[in-house]
């Protein structure tokens, strides 16, 4: 017996959307591949270019070659930030599969068994990832107030201008280790409703042969 049309395009659905996911987790690698070889990259060449000055001419080296370093932040941030969208994408589609498919009709059940296993490990692979981010931040933090020692300048007046950075670092680091469970109860609210209008739909539905006429 051939699928009908509704369960034909459910299966489409249930590949779709599994597609869709590894699609966000290689766009998760690849971002953090891009944020992580761009920052280094411009670490080095701001480090190259002001330490290169600090010895070659002392006096040239000027405070504002220092703020060169902070030009990773935004990139830090932004990254971050997409990175916590990728993942918050991921579970929305990962509980609509857990709800809709898994627990509704039984058969595969990655999805309701990885996140039992996520709860009682306490942990996930890409949990490290705001750590590299860290890290990053922690580097061009030093090289900013290592060049402004070489300029002669007191640092922490400087230092100042850290903290919008860090602030914002930290709001997209909680975003992404966000508890994400209530998206399941979001789904599962949407199913009920769901299942209360078709409910309603059939017990609105007229007879085959149009309204009936009411004797009195």
């Amino acid at each position: 017996m051939e699928p009908s049309i509704s369960e034909r395009l459910a299966i489409e659905e249930f590949n779709q959307l599994h597609q869709h996911m590894r699609q966000r987790e290689e766009a998760m690698n690849q971002l953090l591949n891009v944020s992580v070889t761009g920052s280094t990259t411009i670490l080095a060449a701001v480090a190259a270019y002001a330490f290169q000055l600090s010895i070659a001419v002392p006096s040239k080296l000027e405070v504002y070659h220092c703020y060169l370093f902070l030009a990773v932040m935004p990139v830090l941030v932004f990254g971050l930030a997409m990175l916590a969208a990728h993942r918050s994408d991921i579970y929305r589609m990962g509980y609509y599969l857990n709800v809709f498919f898994e627990e509704r009709w039984g058969g595969a059940e990655w999805g309701v068994r990885s996140f039992r296993f996520r709860e009682l490990m306490k942990g996930e692979s890409q949990d490290p990832v705001a750590l590299v981010f860290w890290s990053l931040f922690a580097a061009a933090s030093s090289l900013f107030l290592f060049c402004l020692s070489l300029t002669n300048s007191l640092a922490w007046p400087h230092a100042i201008a850290l903290l919008p950075f860090a602030f914002a670092l930290a709001v997209q680091h909680r975003s992404f280790r966000k508890d994400r469970r209530p998206m399941k109860a979001v789904w599962q609210a949407v199913l009920a409703e769901q299942g209360l209008a078709l409910k309603a739909n059939k017990s609105l539905q007229l007879p085959p042969d149009g309204p009936v006429e009411v004797k009195r």
